[in-house]
């Protein structure tokens, strides 16, 4: 998993590997809100189903501890355990 570090904007895209659409719903049932790269592509064969954007424009400090927290658990699941 990577991200590159950024000096500006609202959110994060990063690099999960693979399964950006299941983890993007598995975390939506949890009550965590991101995008998978899916959802930005106008031609859907660009997908490579591996970067989730992680949004933070509107969210204080913490309530971002609670759904990084909450997302972890996500991301130790369906990523670290491949």
């Amino acid at each position: 998993m990577n991200f590159p570090f950024l000096l500006g904007g609202m959110a994060l895209w990063v690099n999960i590997g693979d399964k950006a659409q299941k983890i993007a719903e598995v975390a939506r049932q949890q009550g965590i809100f991101i995008l998978a790269e899916h959802a930005f592509h106008l031609d859907q064969k660009n997908d490579q189903d591996k970067y989730i954007r992680l949004g933070f424009a509107g969210q204080n400090e913490q309530q971002l501890k609670q759904g990084l927290l909450r997302l972890k658990s996500i991301l130790i699941e369906y990523v670290c355990k491949r």
